[in-house]
C-alpha cells in the first residue's frame, strides 16, 4: 500500500514537472494562476506566437530586484539568459510583472516586434490595467494576448498595402459609389460654408451696435465716476506627471534588433 501512495505521489510530482518545463511562454514564478489556467495560457501564448513567427511571453516575478537595478533592466536580463525570441533577430514580446512594487514593463525585440509596439504600449497597457489593478490575473492575460495579436494582425494589414487604415478601399469604389461620395462632400462644404457666414454676420451685427463713448460722462454714476478692473492672480499650478517609460533601447539580449520598453504600474 506504502508504494503504491509512493509511486502514485511520484507519477503526480513527474507529471507537474512535465507540464512546468513545457511552459515555454508563460513562467508563473510568483504563483498567480492555477495549473490549468496556466496551461490555458500557455497554450493561447504558444498559437499567437507559432502563427506570427515571434514569441510572446509572460513571465512573473515576486520582485524584479534578483534580475536587475530596474523593471526595464530585469526585462531584458530575463529575456537574455532564457535565450528568448524566435528568429535570428530573437523576435519577441515580453510581459514582465513584478509583484513586490506592483510594476510592468513591456519589452519589444528585434525589428519586426519594434514596428509592432513602438508607440503601442498604451494600447497594450490599457488591455490589461483594469484586471491587474482588480487582481483578475488570468483575464488581464487573456486581453493581454487578444490586444497583441490584434495589433500585429492590423499592422500587417496596413502594411500589406491591400486596405487603408479605415479598413475602406477607394480604389474600388464604382461610379454610382463615387458619385454619391462626392454630392456627400459637396453637401458637408456648403453646409460648412452656410454656418460660417451665419456666424460671420452675426458678429458683424455685434460690432456695428457698440457705440464709441466720447464723453467722460458716460463713465459717471450715482456714486462717482465707475471705472472697473479686472486682473489675473496667480494661485496654482497643475503639473502633470507621467509614470511611464517608453523608449529605444540598444542594450537589450539576444541578436540585433534591439529593442523598446513601456512600464508603468498596476
Amino acid at each position: 500500500m506504502k508504494k503504491r501512495l509512493i509511486l502514485f505521489i511520484a507519477s503526480i510530482f513527474l507529471l507537474v514537472s512535465a507540464n512546468a518545463a513545457h511552459s515555454e511562454h508563460f513562467i508563473d514564478k510568483a504563483g498567480l494562476l492555477s495549473l490549468n489556467e496556466a496551461a490555458q495560457i500557455e497554450n493561447r501564448l504558444a498559437e499567437v506566437s507559432q502563427s506570427h513567427e515571434a514569441g510572446i511571453y509572460i513571465i512573473t516575478v515576486k520582485d524584479f530586484g534578483k534580475y536587475g537595478y530596474s523593471i526595464e533592466s530585469a526585462a531584458e536580463a530575463i529575456y537574455r539568459q532564457l535565450n528568448l525570441g524566435y528568429g535570428e533577430d530573437a523576435e519577441g514580446y515580453l510581459m514582465l510583472l513584478s509583484m513586490e512594487d506592483r510594476s510592468f514593463d513591456l519589452y519589444s525585440h528585434g525589428p519586426k516586434m519594434n514596428t509592432y509596439f513602438l508607440g503601442n504600449g498604451r494600447s497594450v497597457e490599457n488591455s490589461f490595467i483594469p484586471s491587474f489593478k482588480n487582481d483578475a490575473w488570468f483575464v488581464g492575460f487573456d486581453k493581454f494576448i487578444s490586444k497583441v495579436e490584434y495589433t500585429m494582425d492590423s499592422t500587417n494589414l496596413e502594411s500589406g498595402g491591400s486596405a487603408s487604415r479605415s479598413g475602406f478601399d477607394y480604389a474600388n469604389l464604382t461610379d454610382e459609389q463615387t458619385t454619391y461620395l462626392l454630392i456627400i462632400i459637396a453637401a458637408i462644404l456648403i453646409i460648412s460654408l452656410i454656418i460660417a457666414l451665419a456666424l460671420f454676420f452675426k458678429e458683424k451685427r455685434k460690432l456695428n451696435n457698440i457705440a464709441t463713448a466720447t464723453d467722460a460722462d458716460r463713465y459717471e454714476s450715482s456714486r462717482g465716476v465707475d471705472f472697473s478692473s479686472r486682473y489675473d492672480r496667480f494661485t496654482h499650478r497643475t503639473v502633470q506627471v507621467i509614470h511611464h517609460q517608453e523608449s529605444n533601447n540598444s542594450r537589450s539580449g539576444g541578436s540585433g534588433g534591439g529593442g523598446s520598453h513601456h512600464s508603468g504600474h498596476f
